[in-house]
């Protein structure tokens, strides 16, 4: 339930026989994701994470802005692929910065803050959402806040992996001065120079095209499998975020409570991946939340506190998934091609949140298809995700051949 949907009433798009219009919004905005992701990721490994992140949200700030003055539907959907043309790698860049800058054992929180931060985020949306009598004003306060991005230029540091990696020694030096001098602590010059030149520094610097991925088979598979897992979990995620307006009587609350339950989710993603694994805890979020959604199908209407428990459970393990195939996804591919695969990844799992954008026409045919479909993408996820290797406490990849190394001093390759 993004912003834009809460323009569609001065276009008259409520109408029954407008509904088609109503949910193309979506669906222009996911496309204009799908062919902004693989750009912003190749950007992003150009030209740095966090060059790309602050532009990113600063152009799309100004689209949103552009957008409350729109006076045709037309025009908004010019707009509102723009606009997500422009942000589209802004959410997978923070991952990858968070997991570049922290250490294996701290990447599990990295990935459950930022997701917490955006259960957040959506709730503060469906507040203001509610509050605001027009949309036009809510757009121009929702993206007119994001401008704040701009100040990041001066607060937020480059990845130190990234800069290792395009041998800008002298930027890292800096960032490294800086965070010692954060943390009390002193870094010679002559220790970061070592630390710079050391033989396993230099193998872990190595840089590929992106037609390397294709020579090695065990890496090929893997991003296929990884794109399946990636539209899947976010055809639910998404599905059963739009779909959630119409669990009761009050869309503004439905939404906030699907937000909501997304945080304790996180904190249960955190625990799970900390003691099972990613791997095994992406297979169990997908199974309960193919369970939740087939089970929500049968149970009685006016049992509505049941109906609307098991419906936020499943939602819940979607965002258990949404945490752990970021953090999955961005730890197993070497740290040159990181970003750009993380982003093809997210590029082709909006193909997900299109036919999600969609969902609400196929309950006109038979009103429990889209749970339907919600739980046979689950379970098919729970069996793929299988095929993963572990990553819980492994060093971030840097070379091809690392990459292919990962779990296996744990258990065998599969994929």
């Amino acid at each position: 339930m993004s912003t834009n949907i809460f323009g569609t009433f001065q276009f008259n798009l409520h109408c029954n026989e407008n509904t088609w219009k109503l949910t193309l919004v979506g669906t222009i905005n996911s496309i204009g994701g799908i062919l902004g992701l693989p750009i912003s990721g190749m950007l992003s490994d150009r030209f740095g994470r966090k060059t790309i992140l602050i532009s990113s949200v600063a152009l799309s700030a100004l689209c949103g802005v552009i957008r409350s003055f729109s006076n045709t539907y037309t025009f908004f959907l010019v707009m509102e692929f723009v606009d997500a043309f422009s942000k589209a790698g802004s959410y997978p860049t923070c991952f990858i910065i968070g997991a570049e800058f922290v250490s294996p054992d701290k990447r599990v929180l990295i990935s459950v803050l930022i997701n917490i931060a955006t259960s957040v985020g959506g709730m503060i949306v469906g507040s203001v959402a509610w509050a605001v009598p027009t949309w036009r004003m809510l757009d121009q306060i929702l993206y007119g806040s994001c401008f704040i991005i701009l100040s990041y230029y001066w607060f937020l540091p480059e990845s130190l992996r990234w800069l290792l990696t395009k041998k800008r020694y002298e930027h890292a030096s800096r960032i490294l001065s800086t965070i010692a001098k954060t943390n009390r602590t002193t870094l010679s010059k002559e220790h970061m120079n070592q630390l710079f030149h050391t033989e396993p520094l230099l193998e872990n610097t190595e840089t590929y095209p992106l037609r390397k991925l294709l020579q090695s088979p065990i890496l090929t598979k893997r991003f296929v499998n990884c794109c399946v897992c990636w539209i899947f979990c976010l055809f639910s995620y998404y599905g059963l975020t739009i779909n959630a307006i119409s669990l009761s009587n009050n869309g503004y609350v439905d939404f906030i409570l699907c937000m909501f339950v997304e945080i304790p989710g996180n904190i249960a993603a955190h625990f799970l991946m900390n003691r099972i694994g990613k791997r095994y805890c992406f297979t169990l979020a997908f199974f309960i939340c193919g369970i939740s959604s087939a089970s929500f199908i049968f149970i009685p209407h006016d049992l509505s506190v049941i109906r609307l428990s098991v419906y936020l459970l499943g939602k819940c393990a979607a965002a258990i998934n949404m945490t752990a195939i970021y953090s999955l996804t961005s730890e197993i591919f070497p740290t040159s091609l990181r970003s750009s695969l993380l982003t093809s990844c997210s590029m082709f799992g909006r193909f997900g949140i299109v036919v999600a954008s969609q969902t609400p026409l196929l309950e006109l045919y038979w009103q429990p298809l889209p749970l339907v479909l919600f739980a046979l993408t689950a379970f098919a996820g729970s069996i793929l995700t299988l095929r993963f290797p572990e990553t819980l406490n492994e060093t971030l990849p840097n070379t091809i051949e690392q990459a292919e190394n990962i779990g296996r001093r744990k258990t065998s390759e599969r994929i």
